[in-house]
């Protein structure tokens, strides 16, 4: 009798056990959740705000994310990797924001910038 009342305090004490593990599994994973919300949030802001200091590139960040998640959607890519070519081609124009910081060019010429300025999206130079 006492080794069978030893066995179901065991039993007991497993099941409340896993009960909790679960319990904090789950909280864990709305958590991730979250922050994985706010730093697509966060990745999505900075892009805006680079794109928007040139009115010539301004959407190009959410132009670029549209296109690779479209591709990498056809191509069957799972969901995960999906999510990361998303935030990846999120940050697209934060190289040129680089390049003018610590490696700055001079200043367009007259015929580029009349290229750009007349050049269709989407069209090659």
């Amino acid at each position: 009798m006492v080794l069978r009342l030893g066995q179901i305090q065991y039993i007991d004490r497993t099941r409340t056990l896993v009960s909790e593990l679960r319990k904090k599994n789950l909280s864990v994973e709305r958590n991730s959740d979250e922050i994985s919300r706010i730093n697509n949030g966060l990745l999505e802001t900075l892009a805006d705000l680079i794109d928007m200091r040139d009115p010539y590139v301004l959407g190009h960040s959410q132009q670029v994310t549209h296109y690779a998640v479209q591709m990498a959607e056809t191509l069957n890519f799972e969901a995960q990797r999906v999510q990361l070519i998303r935030m990846l081609a999120c940050c697209t124009t934060w190289a040129s924001c680089i390049r003018v910081k610590f490696w700055p060019k001079q200043a367009l010429s007259e015929n580029e910038s009349k290229s750009l300025r007349i050049t269709p999206v989407g069209a090659s130079l």
